[in-house]
C-alpha cells in the first residue's frame, strides 16, 4: 500500500467481497459513520440519483485498489490465496481447511494441528 511501511511476506491471504456488498458497505459507513448500523432504507430504491453517482464514482476506486492488490502480487511473486467473504461466512470449515492447508503448504493436512484447530 503506498506511504505504508514495508514488510516482506512470503504468502498472502486476501479476502475478497462481493462488490455490490462491499460499495453498500462503504455508503453506510459515509453515511453513518461506523461499519455497526444499516440504513433503514434502499439506497437504490429511496435514492436512485444518489445510489446510481455512487456506483459510478465507486466502481473505478474498487478496479483500481482490486489492481494494486494483484499487481503486487505478481510484483513480489508472492503466493497468493484468494478467498470470497461470502464462501467464508457460508462454509468456513472448508474454507479455513484451505488458509491452513495453503499456510502449511500440504494438501493433506489431516491429523495435524491445523486440522484440529480448524475443528475446534
Amino acid at each position: 500500500m503506498p506511504e505504508q511501511p514495508i514488510f516482506y511476506a512470503n504468502k498472502m491471504i486476501c479476502i475478497v467481497r462481493n462488490p455490490l456488498d462491499t460499495f453498500i458497505s462503504w455508503l453506510n459507513l459515509v453515511a453513518q459513520c461506523n461499519h455497526n448500523s444499516k440504513a433503514p432504507f434502499d439506497y437504490e430504491v429511496s435514492y436512485p440519483n444518489y445510489w446510481d453517482w455512487w456506483i459510478h464514482d465507486i466502481v473505478p476506486l474498487f478496479k483500481r485498489w482490486i489492481k494494486v492488490l494483484m499487481d503486487d502480487a505478481r510484483l513480489n511473486s508472492v503466493p497468493t490465496l484468494w478467498i470470497r467473504y461470502e464462501d467464508l461466512v457460508s462454509d468456513p470449515e472448508t474454507q479455513l481447511m484451505n488458509m491452513m492447508r495453503f499456510l502449511v503448504g500440504r494438501r493433506d493436512i489431516a491429523g495435524t494441528n491445523a486440522e484440529r484447530r480448524v475443528k475446534e
